[in-house]
């Protein structure tokens, strides 16, 4: 087994922890006495769950997030299967972790860019 592949493992489970971190977390926008996140906010000590109904920015900011999420699950699943020599077909476990990486990078940076796209061409490259 190569030093690289445990590296990359570590790194892989590491940025797993922390996209869940971020998609269950309630301080995406934080003010004096109020937070807010994808799924509740707060004011005070009182908390309020969204629900369904929310502006149609913040059900894309979830449905991206979860996305990304479950990119990073099957990339970090496919990292993980090099260790234990679990059959894939002809396509290379680095190649599919590192697909699966790919989506869930682009599908993050679309959250963060938010803005207006200045891109003159299709508007998904803005992320990138």
């Amino acid at each position: 087994m190569c030093s690289l592949e445990v590296i990359t493992e570590i790194f892989a489970v590491i940025c797993f922890l922390l996209h869940i971190a971020a998609v269950s977390s309630q301080h995406w926008l934080t003010n004096v006495n109020a937070h807010m996140g994808l799924w509740a906010g707060c004011h005070g000590t009182q908390c309020v769950l969204f629900g369904i109904q929310v502006p149609p920015y913040m059900q894309a900011t979830r449905t991206l997030m979860l996305l990304a999420l479950l990119a990073g699950s099957f990339s970090l699943f496919s990292i993980t299967s090099i260790f234990f020599q679990c059959p894939f077909g002809c396509i290379s476990k680095p190649r599919i972790s590192t697909i699966f990486s790919t989506i869930a990078a682009i599908c993050d940076q679309l959250i963060i860019r938010g803005g207006p796209c200045t891109w003159p061409g299709p508007r998904f490259l803005c992320a990138l």
